[in-house]
């Protein structure tokens, strides 16, 4: 079989004008000014596709500063003629962009006796996380593993998606280079287009050596399971090989294998700063944002709006939300969308994936006093909310059993109160955004402070209306309100 990307349709995407179709990599590229978005993807392969496009533009522009990717920005749509001098260059080089390639299959390891053996065969459903695998119950999907197949073009997407977000397992299987995965930000521009320009990193070409250091298809390093890797370029890291992966063609067009093993080892994480992930800094060092049920995405927002104001030489970090935000503001943009990706994963067991958009505005972004402001009024909901869950708990033991304690319907409740808190959150924003004087800017967090504590308030009292019938309960709630009303009273004191 041969399935060549830059010409096979494998990338489902929306058009500006609402119709849905499947394009190749030459297509995607030559319309991108017309393409909406991507289409019909989980959060893991959406992203990954992003990332692989993004990382493909890269190479073909290797822009070197915030000054080169708003010039491309502002050219409207890409460059055909770069992509068909970059495509040349990787043809002479030996890289076909077909899947099935014998020396040089696409986005795969060529199959090597002393590496690829008979027990490194999978089903073809270890490409894909979203499917039950192992000892995992079969509740919605009932095929098994050996009866598994996949379409080509899912194929592509799973590669991709397979290799960003692998995770550590049993018998030595390695991370990616940010270890577990983390949430993963780029911008969301008025079109496929901007979306790819704004998420692109900036490349020394002084950092780009030797071909050990291009990006992994034109790389010509050989994928040898657990080999330690302590650093490694932009271009490679962007798709780091964890896997040593390859297609098994069966003269078909659905795959049942692959052969699938262990990867590269990268253990250099403190030398990795990735350009769509989001950094925080405790004694312990830094720490990348991960994904969490338990957290809801806009809580995460302080940070984000942190890295506007960081670095490559402070505290070694490089943010697309930077370069976002210095775009924008000289095209008077004062909205800076933003998409949000992940997985959230304990060892090697995926929990769930998460997909999310955020908005960010200049007027925010660019003063350092507004992005502490948005900071702190998180922080004050999120103490309340630690209230507001200790004072339900209160409730509860007061007038049931405690057999009887329900956890669940507690953090339910701290759920709601979160939920409505995102709703004014974004109003918050917009108001803090507008605010001229510091007078400005204290109004809207007094009237922040407000909010929280009345809709605290409120959520206790319709909590204890459904579960409190007799006086002893509605007794028991009033003491609960006190204690809520006391807990916040000591914050609004300082």
């Amino acid at each position: 079989m041969k399935y060549d990307v830059t010409v096979e349709s494998w990338v489902p995407v929306r058009m500006l004008d609402g119709k849905r179709k499947k394009v190749s990599l030459l297509h995607l590229f030559k319309e991108a000014h017309e393409i909406e978005q991507l289409d019909g993807l989980n959060a893991m392969e959406e992203y990954s596709v992003y990332r692989f496009l993004t990382l493909f533009l890269m190479a073909v522009y290797q822009p070197e500063d915030t000054i080169d990717v708003e010039e491309i920005f502002d050219d409207g749509k890409i460059d055909m003629s770069k992509i068909d001098d970059y495509l040349a260059v990787c043809r002479q080089e030996g890289v076909t962009f077909n899947l099935f390639d014998e020396t040089h299959p696409f986005l795969q390891s060529p199959y090597d006796a002393n590496y690829d053996k008979d027990s490194n065969i999978k089903s073809i459903a270890v490409l894909d996380s979203t499917v039950p695998s192992g000892n995992n119950p079969v509740h919605f999907d009932h095929t098994l593993e050996d009866n598994a197949f996949m379409p080509v073009d899912k194929a592509v997407r799973s590669l991709l998606a397979a290799q960003i977000f692998c995770t550590s397992g049993a018998q030595g299987y390695p991370s990616n280079v940010n270890g577990a995965p983390p949430l993963f930000f780029i911008p969301k521009g008025r079109n496929l287009f901007e979306t790819l320009i704004l998420s692109l990193q900036p490349i020394k070409k002084n950092k780009i050596a030797d071909k050990s250091d291009l990006e992994l298809w034109r790389n010509p390093r050989v994928v040898i399971p657990k080999e330690k890797v302590p650093k490694v370029s932009i271009l490679y890291g962007m798709l780091f090989p964890s896997r040593r992966i390859r297609l098994i063609d069966e003269d078909g067009t659905l795959l049942k294998k692959c052969y699938f093993q262990q990867g590269l080892n990268f253990n250099g994480y403190d030398g990795w700063t990735d350009f769509h992930v989001a950094y925080y800094f405790d004694k312990k060092g830094r720490h990348s944002i991960k994904p969490s049920m338990a957290k809801e995405l806009w809580r995460n927002l302080g940070t984000v709006y942190s890295l506007a104001h960081q670095s490559a030489s402070a505290n070694n970090v490089l943010s697309v939300v930077k370069q976002y935000e210095e775009i924008m503001i000289n095209k008077d943009r004062a909205e800076m969308p933003m998409l949000s990706f992940g997985a959230v994963t304990n060892n090697s067991a995926y929990l769930d994936l998460q997909r999310g958009e955020l908005v960010l505005n200049t007027g925010i972004a660019n003063s350092i006093e507004k992005v502490d402001t948005v900071k702190e009024a998180i922080k004050r909901a999120e103490e309340v909310a630690d209230f507001l869950a200790k004072a339900l708990t209160v409730l509860v033991r007061n007038i049931v059993d405690r057999k009887d304690y329900r956890k669940s319907d507690i953090n339910q409740t701290v759920h709601d109160y979160y939920g409505a808190c995102e709703q004014r959150f974004y109003s918050f924003c917009e108001a803090l955004a507008a605010a001229a004087t510091e007078e400005d800017r204290q109004t809207c967090v007094d009237e922040w402070n407000v909010f929280i504590k009345k809709k605290a308030l409120s959520t206790l009292n319709r909590f204890s209306d459904v579960i409190c019938t007799t006086s002893k309960e509605l007794k028991a709630a009033e003491i609960s309100k006190k204690y809520l009303l006391s807990k916040i009273s000591l914050v609004e004191r300082g």
